[in-house]
């Protein structure tokens, strides 16, 4: 499960650094008003990638309370 976590929280931060170029490129394009004036979509991105990243943590964290018989 470990290595699970892992994987999960290492594609979460690649989806959130992604996403935040992609949010500073889209916003040196154009002036506050045309951003504002436009319709955004719901941030489908960052929120994957914030999901995968407390996932990742929480399976990290899973196998530390397991007890040994």
């Amino acid at each position: 499960m470990k290595k699970i976590g892992i994987l999960l929280l290492v594609v979460g931060v690649f989806l959130m650094g992604y996403a935040a170029v992609k949010f500073i490129k889209d916003r040196k394009k154009g002036s506050e008003e045309q951003v504002q004036d436009q319709v955004l979509p719901f941030p489908w991105l960052p929120t994957t990638g914030a999901v995968l990243i407390a996932g990742g943590i929480i399976l990290m964290g899973s196998g530390r309370f397991r007890r040994v018989r």
